[in-house]
């Protein structure tokens, strides 16, 4: 039973509407009957894939066996801690299971879910991990994680240690592992969290990163993350803290990144810099063939089923060409995750090998990698990434933001490993101020002609005076329908440079343009004219910034009303700071925008346009309002301060309707 109060667990306990109350004396001779008292029957829940646990309910569970565990003796031969009275420093899954869930859950044949909860819990996150994880860190990671992420308190986590009903596992496990509850569960989450023991004084005989060794570790992680093609999470405690690197932004980076470009990949890379990254090494030697699991015969049943053997149960093959594409396969996932902490501490982990176990995945069709302040990624650590890529990637994504150790070299040994059948890259390479033309022509003259969605962000690389060698490139990309290019604080673009460019847009099927030539100052009228009047006709998306273009102008404001695409559906233009802009252009642009548009914005702020036509150009309701508006008046010869006022009252109205 529980006799010392040594984590607060009657505190946490106390004051809730369903908390037990402590033990009376009569049971605490009664070790059953007490854990009965806390952990009572609470319903029957059909199917395990929907008996996943709360964090508060994790916590529950290891409040009571960390202050209970003290009175237990372990008797398993193969434990480390045979013949010895536990303590809350070594207690694991094995030691929970032994003396909460089997005792716990017997006499009705339950999951220890159904002791927590009376209604289905569906799992949001699915967690990979080895049960000889010491419980406290294993809470330790979830909690680190659950703060993280930032999720709620009632985010649900499946562990099939809880989630299982231990005493008829039949029941929940099926020979054939793609039909059983774990899949099913997975299929239901959306993410997956791998939870990576790490070496310790106090637990010698644990780590690092055994779920790598383990069988059903491996094979989750494959089924979920290669199968059913989920995000995977990564945590590991060190020095008592637990540690998260996650594959993209948590949901505040995302905000971040979206108010504020790079402020997300500076937060994720600071985070990041505290994973203790040495734990991932053995994930470059993940062998599902030599991997263990406590029963022999799931061992078994996983290799079958790997080497999709119809008789599970049969002694499985020592090698099969399957075992080889798993290993292969989950070497690359674990080298992708833990790519940019290893460039930025050097001596860690070698980035050969990370290439090496990359390029040996040669049915990798995705790769995404944020490399965002990564400051130790120069030209050799991308041409080692390069010689990673393989030639069946159809979709590439890498963010080089403020990575300033990065110059042309580094770019151009990327350039050349692009595959030829590439459909979708994207390049961040913001604040890379050692890239110039020289780099980007590399990049125009190797673009894959097969590219149908282009993003590339040259931000603020003020060292790039010509984008010529890039437009040629476009020119070839006859599947093309999505570009977005940043060549925001570019000041060296001309008139002429647009001009090209828009030549490469001419017959071309390109669906969506977003196009920012912020504070591009040599960029005039002209150039605009020439931009516009090569838009394809076919254009549903149009976002154009022209922020602090001080010499755009009202010829540049009509040449773009008059070259607008007819198949518009959603219009963006950045006027902001062009001082020449004025009235009579943007009524002339109004008037004229295509018929079938769903959505609209001008920004005008620092522009000769009067502040309240400026807000009615923030929607496209309000814009058309102000024109039916302007027309009525000027048949009526109403006075211009009157047309304001009802301007203003429109613009007023419409935004008090959408709120």
């Amino acid at each position: 039973g529980s006799r010392n109060k040594k984590t607060g667990w009657w505190d946490m306990m106390e004051g809730s509407a369903e908390a037990a109350s402590p033990p009376s004396a009569e049971y605490e001779d009664d070790p059953l009957l007490v854990l009965k008292q806390f952990f009572p029957f609470r319903a029957y829940i059909e199917g395990a894939e929907h008996r996943a646990i709360t964090l508060e309910q994790l916590t529950q569970v290891v409040s009571y066996a960390a202050d209970s565990c003290s009175w237990w003796e372990d008797a398993s031969p193969s434990s480390p801690t045979c013949g010895k009275l536990l303590s809350r420093d070594v207690l694991n899954f094995y030691h929970v299971n032994e003396f909460v869930t089997l005792p716990a859950t017997q006499e009705n044949d339950c999951s220890f879910v159904e002791l927590l909860a009376e209604e289905p819990q569906e799992p949001s996150c699915f967690v990979s991990h080895w049960w000889g994880e010491r419980i406290l860190v294993f809470l330790e990671c979830i909690e680190a994680y659950t703060r993280t992420k930032g999720f709620k308190e009632n985010l649900s986590f499946w562990i099939c240690a809880y989630a299982n009903r231990q005493h008829s596992l039949t029941g929940d496990i099926s020979k054939d592992r793609r039909e059983s509850t774990f899949y099913r569960a997975m299929s239901i989450a959306r993410t997956m969290l791998l939870v990576l023991d790490h070496q310790s004084a106090e637990a010698p005989f644990t780590g690092p990163a055994t779920p790598f060794t383990r069988s059903w570790c491996a094979f989750e992680v494959y089924m979920m993350v290669l199968e059913l093609h989920k995000p995977i999470d990564i945590v590991s405690c060190s020095e008592g803290m637990g540690q998260t690197i996650t594959e993209g932004f948590t949901d505040s980076e995302n905000k971040m990144e979206s108010n504020n470009p790079g402020s997300g990949s500076r937060a994720k890379a600071v985070r990041e810099s505290t994973f203790p990254i040495e734990v991932m090494r053995s994930g470059l030697e993940v062998d599902i063939e030599k991997t263990l699991a406590t029963q022999e015969i799931d061992r078994v049943r996983i290799l079958n089923s790997i080497a999709c053997e119809k008789h599970l149960d049969d002694e499985p093959s020592e090698s099969h060409e399957n075992y080889d594409k798993v290993n292969r396969r989950l070497r690359a996932v674990f080298a992708v995750a833990m790519w940019p902490q290893a460039v930025q501490r050097p001596g860690t982990i070698s980035t050969k090998k990370l290439a090496l176990a990359l390029a040996a995945d040669e049915w990798r069709k995705h790769l995404v990698i944020n490399f965002g302040l990564c400051t130790k990624l120069d030209d050799t650590n991308l041409a080692i990434l390069a010689a990673g890529i393989t030639k069946k990637l159809i979709h590439l994504e890498l963010n080089f933001w403020m990575c300033q150790a990065l110059g042309n070299p580094g770019l151009k040994a990327l350039c050349k490993a692009l595959p030829k059948n590439l459909e979708h890259l994207a390049l961040n390479c913001q604040l890379c101020h050692k890239i110039t033309a020289i780099g980007v022509d590399a990049l125009g003259l190797c673009l894959p002609t097969k590219l149908v969605s282009f993003r590339l962000n040259f931000e603020m690389n003020s060292a790039i005076h010509s984008v010529l060698g890039l437009s040629k490139g476009i020119y070839n990309l006859a599947s093309l329908r999505v570009l977005d290019l940043n060549f925001c604080g570019m000041d060296s673009i001309d008139d002429a440079q647009i001009a090209i460019f828009g030549e490469s847009l001419a017959s071309r099927k390109l669906l969506n343009l977003y196009l920012s030539l912020q504070g591009c100052h040599l960029l005039t009228g002209k150039g605009v004219q020439a931009l516009t009047s090569k838009l394809p006709q076919v254009m549903t998306i149009l976002h154009l910034n022209f922020r602090n273009c001080d010499r755009v102008d009202n010829d540049a404001v009509k040449a773009l009303a008059a070259n607008l695409p007819g198949m518009l559906k959603v219009l963006y233009v950045n006027l902001q700071e062009c001082s020449q802009v004025e009235e009579s252009s943007v009524a002339f642009f109004v008037q004229r925008l295509p018929p079938n548009l769903h959505g609209a914005k001008v920004k005008l702020i620092g522009t000769k346009v009067p502040e309240h036509i400026q807000r009615a150009c923030r929607r496209l309701e309000t814009m058309q309002a102000w024109i039916v508006e302007a027309s009525l008046s000027a048949a009526s010869n109403q006075h211009p301060e009157d047309m304001r006022r009802r301007t203003f009252s429109i613009v007023s109205e419409a935004t008090s309707l959408q709120i």
